[in-house]
């Protein structure tokens, strides 16, 4: 298995990708991952991986690329000798260094080619980029075909250059043919179908920076516009588009997009990543009611996507749902105040502050009765009923339960697990139902919500709501001490932690199999589960569970 170009990696292919090199310790597998050394790799020091640091080559390697390249042609030594110098054995100048001066007419000019690259390695990347510029320019028009598709991307389908570009499909292939034959372009498949890679995402760069600001904005926005006539486009790429065709509010409205979808998916780093780049574009949009409406509803949308990701009580939630609220306050709506207030709540109830959380479910059930507004109240219960239960109140908790889902509605109430606390507000109740009733005795009770609860979880199909019930479920399951239960639900609980990455689900999960273990038996091997648990709990900063 090869990855290429870590440096670069997105957010969930970078955890793919580590769950890879996790699983392969013991399999008769080769992973090889080549990145730049700024890149910090997570998988560094384990004990099956090896770092090599790759060093520039030597004279005798730079030589023999020379030679392939050069084949039956001929190359005066003294120019073989200038080009292994200059290009101070860096592969990739090697090529386009020699390419470079294959290309030029004569021997003295290809002597003064080979002259205008630098003898500093820092300098190496000005020369290159020099030496790209010369080969692209030497294309005439399959240099404009170059720029559109640099800035398109790393690779781009032909249907979508050809919707783009003002060429007949004629003069498109002849370009196509000419940057393939010139080796800055590598295709796959026959058009319309095909798709195109540049070389090196050097050679884009140099391709893209050749552009204008105007025409790269005009460029830009002709791409975009193009996808959004096309289905099934990936919010995250017009919304790229967009902002470098510097449409700000279009593209805002697109990173909301993104991040909405990948939240829905539990792509929750995914989620962080396009809400903050709509967040950084709403940064310069001036400070009118509008304005503060979008930027509340995006960070009522982060806020639980980072909750999933760092957990209820890191720092990271905090800055957020504090923003968020300050935001709302802004506006005159109680009801827009509402999710944000919410997820301060949680924020606050994990830090084991009870009377800041108290206050704050006590405000979403006045501003619900004040409004008459059903949504706002059940989310009051909702957080009502934790507070009660952590100040031992088990009745009043039940009854703020009962309240909340006598108001629930599954279709209605949808939106809520992706804009209050980060998960569903009817299998919250049911799951910590069932954990009160094992508390009060009461036994076919608990066993009956808590299958509810997981019921309703796996029809939703949102792996956080199921997380977070199977939660709840397992603490009811070790008070009524049903060890077999707790032991399959406690495995399903650390495989979808494990999964999707949830850092407190992980450490909880670990706890109370470390109790099922223990209970059967494996009172060591339980300990020491329930110990690692309780380390990375304390790590994820959350008190109220301890």
């Amino acid at each position: 298995m090869i990855f290429e170009d870590a440096h670069w990696v997105d957010p969930t292919s970078l955890e793919v990708l580590g769950r890879a090199v996790d699983r392969i310790a013991t399999l008769h597998v080769l992973l090889v991952v080549t990145f730049r050394p700024e890149f910090n790799a997570p998988w560094v020091g384990q004990s099956h991986v090896t770092s090599l640091t790759l060093n520039r080559l030597g004279e005798r390697e730079a030589a023999a690329i020379i030679a392939r390249l050069v084949e039956n042609k001929e190359l005066p030594a003294a120019v073989m000798a200038e080009i292994v110098e200059r290009s101070d054995g860096i592969p990739l100048f090697v090529e386009e260094m020699t390419k470079a001066v294959l290309e030029a007419e004569s021997e003295g000019a290809a002597r003064r080619t080979a002259a205008t690259g630098q003898s500093l390695a820092q300098a190496v990347p000005a020369s290159l980029h020099a030496s790209l510029m010369a080969r692209l320019d030497r294309l005439g028009p399959a240099k404009e075909v170059a720029q559109i598709g640099a800035a398109i991307g790393r690779e781009f389908s032909h249907a979508l250059l050809a919707s783009v570009a003002l060429q007949t499909g004629a003069e498109l292939e002849l370009a196509l043919d000419r940057l393939i034959q010139a080796g800055l372009l590598f295709r796959q498949g026959t058009p319309p179908q095909a798709t195109f890679l540049f070389k090196h995402a050097l050679v884009q760069d140099v391709a893209y920076s050749t552009l204008l600001r105007g025409a790269r904005r005009t460029l830009h926005a002709r791409i975009a516009d193009a996808l959004l006539a096309a289905s099934d486009i990936a919010p995250e790429i017009v919304a790229m588009h967009l902002q470098r065709a510097e449409r700000s509010a279009e593209s805002i409205s697109y990173w909301r997009k993104a991040g909405e979808q990948s939240a829905r998916r539990a792509n929750d780093r995914e989620a962080v990543s396009h809400f903050r780049r709509a967040l950084s574009l709403l940064e310069a949009q001036p400070e009118t009611n509008e304005r503060w409406r979008t930027e509340l509803a995006i960070l009522s949308q982060l806020g639980p996507a980072l909750m999933n990701v760092h957990g209820w009580a890191a720092a990271e939630v905090g800055e957020v749902v504090e923003r968020a609220a300050d935001v709302g306050r802004r506006l005159e709506s109680s009801q827009e105040l509402a999710p944000s207030i919410a997820n301060l709540w949680v924020f606050q109830f994990s830090n084991g502050r009870l009377d800041a959380a108290e206050k704050i479910s006590d405000d979403l059930l006045r501003i619900g009765r004040e409004l008459n507004n059903s949504d706002v109240l059940l989310q009051g219960h909702h957080c009502a009923w934790p507070v009660c239960w952590g100040r031992g109140a088990l009745a009043d908790a039940v009854g703020h339960i009962d309240a909340g889902l006598a108001l629930y509605d599954e279709e209605r109430h949808a939106h809520h697990r992706f804009l209050y606390l980060g998960h569903d507000p009817a299998v919250c109740g049911l799951s910590i139902a069932s954990q009160l009733y094992s508390t009060l005795g009461y036994t076919t009770r608990a066993i009956d919500t808590g299958e509810r609860a997981l019921a309703l979880a796996r029809r939703l199909n949102h792996e956080p709501s199921l997380v977070h019930g199977l939660w709840f479920v397992v603490e009811s399951q070790m008070t009524r001490c049903d060890v077999a239960g707790a032991t399959a639900n406690t495995g399903e609980l650390l495989k979808l932690a494990e999964q999707y990455g949830f850092p407190q689900p992980r450490a909880i999960g670990r706890v109370y199999r470390g109790w099922a273990l223990a209970s059967a038996g494996k009172a060591v091997e339980g300990l020491a589960l329930a110990e690692e648990g309780i380390t990375l709990l304390e790590r994820s900063g959350t008190r109220i569970f301890l």
